[in-house]
């Protein structure tokens, strides 16, 4: 076995997932969303009696092919507009899905105490914007300060058996999402300790809080 460094990991063929171990996707309980909104109030995000947090959304498990469809398909079912937070707790998953549903995205992303979300779901984490008027999108992004974020990408093991067309196109794929990051850096607010992270397990995300404008919560 060799091992391939750097972000090439990321290209690996999405691994075979059944039904049941795919992300929930839903609308978050009364409940959930109540509790949400305390918590989006005291970190400055304005609500009022006329003017609740009226739905959020959950992504729960792991992130797979089909994913951006079924985000779309409840938005839409749903008739969702305006401020919608968005709730991860996901160990990761398809990172060309992540690209699809971060690179679309218009949702608050919200990872919860007690919540995870690591390497594909905290791309769709780092992602979150606000639309403003003026056609500007600031970073919008808010995690429990005892959530598990992690932006690391460790090393992977390639078979030495392994096909010089299967390793071309991991790293073609690699380089891929590389470029996307890096074409989002400024529109994300992404920092270079940002992508120390991706190749640096003790780089955590607390750590890069304020360079990435994640708002911290309680």
């Amino acid at each position: 076995m060799r091992t391939v460094g750097l972000i090439a990991m990321l290209a690996l063929c999405d691994p075979v997932i059944s039904e049941a171990q795919a992300a929930d996707i839903r609308l978050a309980d009364a409940a959930t969303t109540g509790a949400l909104q305390k918590s989006l109030q005291r970190a400055g995000v304005y609500y009022s009696a006329d003017s609740p947090l009226k739905a959020a959304i959950r992504i729960e498990g792991r992130i797979v092919p089909g994913d951006a469809k079924k985000l779309d398909a409840l938005i839409a079912r749903s008739n969702l507009s305006g401020y919608i937070p968005l709730l991860l707790d996901s160990p990761g998953g398809s990172y060309d899905e992540a690209i699809k549903i971060a690179d679309n995205i218009w949702l608050t992303p919200v990872v919860n105490k007690g919540a995870e979300c690591n390497g594909a779901c905290s791309i769709i984490f780092i992602s979150g914007r606000s639309v403003e008027g003026d056609g500007e999108s600031p970073p919008d992004r808010y995690a429990h300060r005892e959530a598990r974020i992690s932006f690391f990408v460790p090393d992977f093991d390639f078979p030495d058996n392994g096909s010089s067309k299967a390793l071309q196109a991991a790293f073609q794929n690699a380089v891929r999402f590389t470029g996307f990051l890096l074409r989002q850096r400024k529109k994300w607010n992404l920092p270079n300790r940002f992508f120390q992270a991706l190749v640096d397990k003790s780089v955590t995300w607390q750590s890069v809080a304020k360079e990435t404008k994640i708002n911290v919560i309680e």
